[in-house]
């Protein structure tokens, strides 16, 4: 991954000819980087190597990109001051921020490599703080090359070099997730997070109660309405009545809401089943030998990641859930992403509910709570399924 600037002449005798072809060279080796991290696969999940614990291989990994962070860090910043004063100078600090990319774009590579057994979430964060650095250091070097930045009154270098600093300091800062555990664990609550932000949207709707303007439409006295058309519509935008769903929707959109509150539980649900299952995973490794993972240390990273990726199916159908529930409603295509929502809870609460691991001696000793509220939402989710089914189906006898 690591790239280098041509060394054409050494940095200790540039001349001003030379500044600028360096600038250059280094901003299409950034570009470059840029392309490859962007290039790199954190969609697809892999056989985990670790859950709490971090491999040697992993933690070095994240040392490097802090180091990255920190080096373009400071870097960017006698690179901006410099500026404006001495453009030799400044090119010398160029071979820094590259520097800087190329450690954070090296460890996001280690953390890609399946050998590693960091999970879909890990490799993800990594690699959107990776590049968000890498851009945000081309953004910068870019506005110098160019000559914008170099202006005495520009402030666009400073406003360039506040970005570097955000994006490094969230490495630096400890707010990156680390590891399979933790960065797994943030996308399940902002699951959970959108959850509750699509519940309290429809929610609140569903309060405001039926629009009028069904009674609208059907008290027509006979005159062409075409010279209202635009006003109506438009008195209908600022009173929010285009935001109201009618008599026949509420109760579609009430079972849909409370479907998405299951989606929430179960949610809730899998982050409580992996963290007894981390716990058992730790324990186990704990009275191991020195000789590594046994089977059953296997099969319980390879439950806790199948958990967790039915959790996200759970989570992505949510949300296409919420993009159709806005009036007016489109029946069909309502019904279909409940059924396929449904299917998806489903098949996330009886894989917590049987919980077995392929491979395992026993049953995955889950906490009585937690098998009790995965049941309780199997129920919950059935219930609801039907009752999307049935105001569906009311809805369209009544069209025809």
């Amino acid at each position: 991954m690591a790239e280098s600037s041509s060394n054409h002449t050494s940095p200790e005798i540039l001349t001003g000819q030379d500044a600028v072809l360096q600038q250059e060279e280094v901003l299409e080796a950034l570009k470059r980087l840029s392309f490859k991290l962007k290039g790199l696969d954190d969609k697809q999940s892999v056989a985990l190597s670790h859950y709490r614990r971090q491999p040697e291989a992993v933690q070095q990994a994240y040392d490097m990109l802090a180091q990255g962070a920190a080096l373009c860090h400071a870097s960017s910043t006698k690179y901006t001051l410099l500026g404006k004063l001495d453009a030799v100078q400044q090119a010398k600090l160029t071979v820094e921020l590259l520097q800087g990319c190329q450690l954070a774009a090296t460890a996001t590579v280690v953390l890609h490599d399946d050998s590693t057994g960091c999970a879909r979430s890990t490799r993800h964060y990594c690699k959107q703080a990776a590049r968000a650095i890498v851009t945000t250091v081309l953004n910068l070097v870019q506005e110098f090359a160019t000559g914008t930045a170099a202006e005495q009154e520009c402030t666009v270098g400073a406003q360039k070099t506040g970005a570097v600093w955000q994006t490094c300091s969230h490495v630096t800062d400890k707010k990156l997730p680390l590891g399979n555990r933790n960065c797994m664990r943030r996308d399940l609550y902002n699951y959970m997070a959108e959850c509750n932000d699509t519940m309290e949207e429809f929610q609140g709707m569903i309060d405001e109660g039926p629009t009028l303007r069904e009674e609208d439409e059907d008290s027509g006295d006979g005159k062409d309405n075409n010279d209202n058309e635009n006003g109506n519509d438009w008195e209908a935008f600022m009173s929010g009545q285009n935001q109201q769903y009618t008599m026949q929707e509420l109760p579609i959109a009430t079972a849909c809401n409370l479907l998405v509150k299951c989606s929430r539980g179960s949610i809730n649900a899998t982050l409580q089943a992996c963290e007894a299952a981390g716990k058992q995973l730790s324990e186990q490794e704990e009275s191991s030998d020195a000789s590594g993972s046994n089977g059953d240390d296997k099969a319980l990273l390879s439950w806790i990641s199948a958990t967790v990726e039915m959790a996200r199916a759970v989570g992505d159908g949510m949300t296409d859930l919420g993009a159709v529930l806005y009036p007016p409603m489109q029946l069909q295509l309502i019904q279909a992403h409940a059924t396929r929502q449904a299917a998806a809870l489903q098949a996330l609460l009886s894989h917590i509910v049987d919980a077995a691991p392929a491979g395992m001696d026993g049953s995955l000793d889950l906490p009585g709570e937690v098998v009790e509220l995965s049941s309780n939402l199997k129920e919950a989710v059935e219930k609801r399924a039907k009752e999307v089914d049935d105001a569906v189906n009311v809805l369209v006898l009544k069209d025809q």
